[in-house]
């Protein structure tokens, strides 16, 4: 079977690579380097910690396990950097969302434990949380995601296995025999002829839905992130802290972002503002950002469908496309992937992925 992926992220990388190892002719398109979209200007922060309902917990949990198969299958996954995560709040409601939230993932099997400022104190010395917060959240078995590191290695595996690699490709139509899909057309005018089309796009996903004749809802969110040097060795895990959430980041780096951030560019707020502000909120949880220095910037756009639920699988209504659009792409992009291909190759829909089915959007 010829199939065409359009986006080159950790989904479209992850599902290429399945393909060609079932050994379908596969192309994956970008507009540009592998990586570089959603994958690369996020938190990536591996998890199943506000994942509900328990559906999508047990996805993302499927998720977070298969990362770790890897390992087996790979021999190794440098990606991946088995922190755990430190939650704290001092916010009342916060606080009592934050116990709640662990008294559901304990009674799920989820690794969630409450840890005292001793025991983090131990972990992360050089970490000063506000006088007033004795106890902190820790989720042992989270992780934080080198997501170019990640796309690099899943595109190499399917180049590997005979995938083609076609960068700076944008589509702009799609080729139709009666009602099914035949291919796509580039900006440049040539095309590729396909038996089916799959939208890894991304926060373009809506935008290639509708190229299909499909109306996909989208409610894609912008998300700012900072990367900071001079601070190697500052912290060890993925830290979500009330006023901002750190994580140490290939190269010796630190990443910072913080939700408020991500509000003020929905407010249409110019993003440079918010760099003082966390440099700021940085020095106040440790001084040891006192001599930080702006690495680098970015904005990505997570591709969230409108009702916050990843939609994975075939189309039965547009024959020759799927998709796979989801803002959980870091934590599910092995696993979707692998399930994704399954169904292609040997029409088999895991149970996993029953309740995430493209079709529950009918309109348009």
């Amino acid at each position: 079977m010829k199939i065409v992926i359009i986006g080159a992220g950790v989904i479209g990388s992850s599902l290429a690579w399945r393909l060609a190892e079932h050994g379908q002719q596969v192309t994956l398109v970008d507009r540009a380097a592998p990586g570089t979209g959603a994958t690369g200007s996020t938190f990536a922060w591996m998890n199943s910690n506000q994942k509900t309902p328990e559906d999508y917990y047990a996805l993302n949990l499927a998720g977070m396990r298969m990362h770790r198969q890897l390992r087996d299958e790979l021999g190794s996954t440098p990606w991946l950097h088995d922190t755990g995560n430190v939650f704290w709040f001092t916010d009342d409601d916060d606080v009592a969302e934050l116990e709640g939230r662990v008294a559901r993932l304990q009674s799920w099997g989820y690794q969630a434990e409450w840890i005292d400022r001793a025991t983090l104190k131990e972990m992360e010395p050089d970490l000063i949380p506000e006088s007033e917060v004795e106890h902190m959240a820790y989720f042992r078995d989270e992780a934080w995601v080198d997501g170019p590191s990640l796309v690099h290695r899943l595109s190499t595996r399917a180049m590997e296995h005979g995938a083609v690699l076609r960068l700076a490709h944008e589509v702009t139509a799609f080729e139709r025999t009666g009602d099914r899909i035949t291919g796509v057309r580039f900006a440049d005018g040539t095309g590729i002829t396909a038996d089916l089309v799959v939208n890894c796009a991304g926060p373009s996903a809506a935008r290639i839905a509708r190229l299909a004749g499909r109306f996909l809802p989208m409610d894609a969110r912008p998300g700012l992130v900072l990367r900071v040097s001079n601070v190697d060795g500052v912290l060890g895990r993925v830290v979500h802290a009330p006023l901002l959430h750190m994580r140490p980041d290939a190269d010796g780096l630190v990443m910072l972002h913080h939700g408020d951030a991500d509000e003020s560019l929905i407010r249409r707020e110019p993003p440079f503002e918010w760099i003082e502000t966390f440099f700021e909120r940085a020095r106040a949880y440790s001084p040891r950002f006192a001599n930080a220095r702006l690495s680098g910037w970015s904005i990505g756009v997570r591709p969230i469908p409108e009702d916050n639920r990843t939609s994975a699988g075939p189309v039965e209504r547009i024959p020759g496309y799927a998709e796979i659009v989801t803002h959980s792409g870091i934590t599910l992009g092995p696993l979707l992937g692998t399930l994704v291909a399954r169904q292609i190759v040997d029409g088999i829909t895991d149970p996993l992925l029953d309740p995430f089915s493209p079709d529950r959007f009918t309109s348009g």
